[in-house]
């Protein structure tokens, strides 16, 4: 049976056989009684009489001379002593090996893992220096059909701004979205609409939001300091396919009858769950009010956005606060019907513009309370990226409008024109939700946040790896040393 690895060899006849050795022999004064140089060819009689005498003389029992490690004992006689030397050439040698072996080891795995962290950064760099690149294009507002997927975008935000949700993007907060990269072109995902239709306002001016303007829909800010929307305002084309997109899409789902149909449908479907849910936030007649309000709100939404692209209102904040006459009455209205941040317990409404100003809003100016840090997570109870609730649907269905006209009767496909929005759960990996590091300009792209940490642990990774190889070769020389 072969012995372990590390276990030393026997000290049997065979050891004994193949070692190299010499003894001499002392009496109990001190002289020189015989010497064996048959086990050695590597000195003379000679020599081993003159070393085991210096040995002898020093006192030392054992250590190491040359290449002979000795040890000094009583005879098996009784009449003095003997003075063993045992070759240890072979043992260091081995040691040498083991040595260098691990040391060779080591120096691979540090050559491996240079080679893997070019690889890796080479595989890391790439994606930053082009994002880098197409985060300059969109800040300038250059090549931009290289840089975002123009149909869904402007298809994205002709919903966003009709449903008036400035707990967003388009809000002076500049948050609640996500960016979704595919071959190389960013779209918009929606997410958190739980505060559409003005709830993020608090019970504000019903009118102001019905008649919102669609070509300044930035509250807490300017166009330009939004780059995933200034590009279509920038220019005329663009800028006519979003006006078209919103003809198309007030058409479709309001002037032909669908919405209405659409309410009354949702509503008959829910309300008796409503009525019989003892856990519900509101009593069955709030509810009632709620979808009443919901519906008419829309459809006064519909009637000014109509009136906006037609000419006939003023679909900019400049030329609503120089003439407000045209604009759609909607003071019979209640946002709070609808819901507003006090039903999530989150404190009191907060106003959503200031006319005229042109820098970036400050929460914590109109609610007394810290500005919400960017990156902090939604308020529990809110609706989750992805989710089929309230204006999230509006959203996803709509950013893909149909191209064909639609009778009342017939539900327009989400996916007629081909736009259709992808789903957060479905893009997970490929995006992130905007958080700009500047709220003027910056605009964070997919990617740039995670590289230098993944780079960072892989690295780690490796130097580990490679260090305790090493480390492993030299421990397993050192005990193959102790144990022989």
């Amino acid at each position: 049976m072969p012995r372990p690895f590390m276990d030393p060899p026997k000290n049997d006849y065979d050891t004994f056989l193949s070692s190299n050795f010499f003894v001499v022999r002392f009496d109990r004064s001190g002289a020189v009684l015989s010497v064996d140089v048959s086990r050695t060819s590597a000195v003379t009689e000679a020599e081993a009489e003159e070393m085991a005498c210096r040995i002898y003389e020093s006192g030392d029992e054992s250590g190491r001379t040359g290449r002979f490690r000795y040890l000094l004992g009583e005879s098996r006689s009784g009449r003095g002593s003997a003075l063993v030397f045992l070759d240890t050439s072979v043992e260091n040698l081995s040691y040498l090996r083991v040595l260098l072996l691990s040391g060779a080891a080591g120096l691979a795995c540090w050559g491996v893992m240079l080679l893997l962290v070019i690889f890796l950064s080479r595989r890391a760099i790439r994606p930053i220096v082009e994002n880098m690149e197409k985060q300059k294009q969109l800040n300038e507002g250059t090549d931009i059909e290289a840089v975002v997927d123009v149909d869904q975008v402007i298809r994205y935000f002709v919903v966003h701004n009709f449903v008036c949700n400035f707990d967003s993007y388009t809000g002076s907060m500049i948050h609640n979205y996500y960016l979704y990269e595919e071959d190389g072109l960013l779209s918009m995902i929606p997410w958190d609409y739980n505060l559409a239709f003005g709830g993020f306002q608090g019970g504000g001016d019903a009118t102001s939001m019905v008649n919102y303007p669609i070509d300044t829909p930035v509250s807490g800010g300017t166009v330009e300091s939004r780059p995933m929307l200034a590009w279509i305002f920038a220019d005329e084309e663009y800028t006519a396919l979003y006006h078209q997109y919103f003809s198309e899409f007030i058409a479709q789902y309001f002037e032909s009858g669908y919405f209405e149909q659409m309410m009354a449908e949702t509503k008959a479907l829910i309300a008796p769950y409503v009525e019989q849910d003892p856990t519900k936030f509101c009593t069955y007649e709030e509810f009632e009010a709620g979808i009443d309000t919901l519906e008419r709100f829309c459809l006064l939404r519909a009637q000014s956005v109509r009136g906006q692209l037609e000419g006939t209102i003023p679909s900019t904040d400049e030329g609503q606060t120089e003439d407000g006459s045209a604009l759609v009455d909607a003071s019979g209205l209640s946002i709070s019907d609808m819901g507003s941040m006090n039903n999530g317990g989150m404190g009191g409404g907060i106003g959503i513009r200031d006319r005229g100003q042109t820098g970036e809003g400050d929460l914590s100016a109109s609610t007394g309370a810290p500005a919400e840090q960017e990156g902090s997570q939604p308020d529990a109870g809110e609706p989750s990226a992805g989710s089929p609730q309230g204006a999230d649907d509006a959203a996803d269905e709509a950013s893909a409008m149909p191209e064909q006209q639609t009778a009342p009767n017939d539900v327009p496909s989400p996916d007629a024109a081909g736009g259709g929005q992808p789903s957060a759960a479905s893009s997970a990996g490929d995006s992130q939700q905007g958080h700009p590091t500047d709220r003027n300009s910056a605009m964070t792209f997919p990617g740039n946040s995670a590289v230098s940490g993944t780079t960072s642990t892989d690295t780690l990774l490796l130097l580990g790896a490679s260090a305790a190889v090493l480390l492993i070769g030299l421990l397993a020389a050192v005990l193959y040393r102790k144990r022989a």
